[in-house]
């Protein structure tokens, strides 16, 4: 039997007292009234594009840009990232929530969801980067490289690709680099693709990696049997 957590996606919204996963249509009317909406991603995906009017703050860096938030304890505050799998919303929800704010929403379908209802959106930023890969990308070079899946470890045993390994990138910074080889090609994925380009980041900012690395920008789906369908974001 299935674990219900691979189910629920590891949102940890269970711990989160004072909110309410909304749908597309609740959102809009949100939107309409002009409520604060945050996007959970990192700066660059939140740079490459995002929902119209929404502020930026990465889940791993509320405790810097908390006090943006003073003036909106008792305010409506729509939260979202990547996706109902991407985690990060529900990560900074149940932080905010422990600091006492009481009207959060969130927006689970996420950024991805609302583009594709053509809704407003800052421009996409046609920004190069070449470290993204699609499905094409993907499959040329994956026979080549090492696939390192950053999901925690709980997602990976419910599927994963076969060839793939887990590093959780959520763990402390050093602890992280240094499990990753320096020495060969390096594909990050992740559910959303989020945590991957949030991994590629981590790399970069290393000097000692000279190694090619790369992320997967898109969705992938494993089942229990570790079958995997991939969805990409971009073309080749």
């Amino acid at each position: 039997m299935e674990n219900k957590n691979c189910e629920a996606g590891f949102q940890p919204t269970s711990q989160i007292e004072n909110y309410k996963i909304i749908s597309l249509k609740e959102t809009k009317e949100l939107y309409k009234k002009k409520v604060l909406f945050i996007d959970a991603r990192s700066k660059g995906l939140y740079d490459k594009g995002t929902i119209k009017n929404s502020i930026n703050i990465p889940s791993n860096q509320y405790i810097q840009n908390r006090g943006k938030l003073v003036n909106f304890m008792d305010k409506d505050i729509v939260i979202f990232c990547s996706g109902i799998n991407c985690g990060k919303s529900a990560d900074l929800a149940q932080q905010m929530d422990k600091d006492g704010f009481n009207k959060i929403y969130l927006f689970e379908e996420g950024y991805p969801y609302w583009r594709t209802n053509n809704l407003p959106t800052t421009s996409e930023q046609e920004i190069d980067d070449p470290f993204k890969l699609g499905t094409k990308g993907f499959n040329k070079i994956s026979s080549r490289s090492i696939i390192i899946d950053v999901r925690t470890k709980e997602e990976y045993n419910c599927g994963h690709l076969k060839r793939s390994v887990n590093v959780p990138i959520k763990q402390k910074k050093e602890n992280f680099i240094k499990k990753i080889p320096k020495d060969k090609t390096i594909i990050f994925i992740c559910k959303t693709g989020s945590r991957a380009y949030d991994a590629v980041d981590i790399i970069k900012s290393d000097k000692s990696f000279k190694n090619t690395i790369y992320y997967y920008d898109g969705e992938i789906n494993c089942s229990a049997d570790n079958s995997c369908k991939f969805s990409e974001f971009i073309e080749d």
